[in-house]
């Protein structure tokens, strides 16, 4: 797939992404057809942030964490920085700008969502 410049991605990327204004789909119906009753009462809400860096070639580099060895889960793994929705979050998108802080050292004042 050839985009035509971050303008042409970003657009696109929102078309197919939950925003911070709506409710968050599990899948592009809507439905969580693979999720067990069990499994779905054991989700906790969480978010990412997915940084978006411009380059004066209008192109764009990717803001990637690695996950600490020491992590229960995932260590090691690539990964946009963000987590679990703490109880201080207003929301889902504060608590991708607090760890997008936390993880990657990204002001929450530079990041729009």
């Amino acid at each position: 797939m050839h985009f035509q410049g971050l303008t042409d991605f970003i657009a696109r990327a929102k078309r197919h992404l939950d925003t911070v204004e709506e409710p968050a789909r599990l899948d592009e119906t809507g439905e969580a057809w693979y999720l067990t009753p069990e499994r779905y009462a054991n989700l906790r809400s969480a978010a990412v942030l997915i940084g978006l860096i411009p380059t004066s070639d209008d192109d764009a580099r990717v803001v990637l964490t690695v996950r600490p060895e020491t992590m229960p889960s995932h260590p090691g793994q690539v990964a946009f920085p963000g987590g679990k929705v703490d109880p201080g979050d207003s929301g889902p998108a504060a608590a991708a700008l607090r760890e997008a802080h936390e993880e990657a050292g990204i002001p929450p004042i530079h990041a729009s969502l």
